[in-house]
This record gives structure tokens, C-alpha cells and sequence, in this order.
């Protein structure tokens, strides 16, 4: 739950809001689908 305040943050400075929320939510489906921990996913 920490990426909450990190993209509602974004999303007032930064016109991609939209694409880092796209980003963040390819990126737990792909950590969900994958036996890797979360960890070595964020390299």
C-alpha cells in the first residue's frame, strides 16, 4: 500500500501520471504471475 501516496504525489507534479499508473499495475500482474519474489522484480 505505499505505492498510494507515491502516485497520487505523481500525479499532481507530473503529466504521466497515467503511464506510471499503467506502469505499477503491469508490474504487479507480471510480479503476481511470476514464482520470483517482488524483489527481483523491481531491478
Amino acid at each position: 500500500m505505499m505505492y498510494k501516496p507515491v502516485l497520487a504525489e505523481k500525479k499532481r507534479s507530473s503529466p504521466l501520471s497515467l503511464s506510471t499508473l499503467t506502469y505499477a499495475c503491469q508490474s504487479l500482474e507480471e510480479t503476481e504471475g511470476l514464482p520470483f519474489p517482488a524483489e527481483q522484480k523491481s531491478k
